[in-house]
């Protein structure tokens, strides 16, 4: 009686993928790293007392945390000075942030007006909506969510008369408000 043996050897392939366990998609199974490994999915702000503050954050990206100002009325830049010549419409243009934690109902107005014996014509745009030379306050209130951002007011004026013309903008909430003042010069 003859007997064969024949035995064969089978290893299984390691499993791969991302072993550092600092990565977001890190793989406890893995023994070979795969290169896959990425960081970002997983990070975000981990101070709790900033708005955007992420709890299921692994990695600790605190420069991008937002936190709240005690007048969420931020105007980021604007035109402090406008220069033009005369007969043209010169804008003022106010980069405007909501810093709050919460959705904010924002209104503008001129709270100062070119005399009329100037000549001069004014008017305003606030978010989507312009309104005709003369309004001195928004009709249409623009809603900003929390820490949104652009250039979301616009002043014009135009002067027949060379010079200087000083106009003052309200911004403001419910609470809050922030003026800011513009001059244009007309050459």
């Amino acid at each position: 009686i003859s007997f064969l043996l024949v035995f064969f050897s089978c290893t299984e392939d390691p499993v791969t993928g991302c072993t550092d366990a600092t990565a977001c998609n890190y793989n406890s199974e893995a023994e070979e790293d795969d290169g896959s490994c990425e960081y970002t999915t997983c990070a975000g702000c981990t101070d709790a007392i900033a708005c955007n503050y992420s709890s299921t954050a692994t990695i600790s990206d605190n420069e991008s945390c937002q936190f709240p100002l005690d007048n969420p009325i931020n105007i980021t830049s604007y035109d402090d000075v406008v220069v033009g010549q005369v007969g043209e419409e010169l804008i003022a243009h106010f980069y405007i942030q909501n810093a709050s934690c919460a959705t904010i109902s924002l209104d503008a107005s001129q709270i100062s007006s070119p005399h009329p014996s100037t000549g001069a014509i004014f008017r305003m745009c606030l978010g989507d909506y312009c309104y005709d030379p003369g309004v001195t306050e928004a009709q249409i209130p623009l809603d900003l969510d929390s820490f949104e951002e652009g250039d979301y007011f616009q002043g014009y004026l135009m002067s027949p008369n060379p010079g200087s013309i000083n106009i003052t903008y309200r911004f403001f909430t419910d609470t809050d408000y922030k003026e800011m003042t513009v001059e244009f010069q007309f050459n």
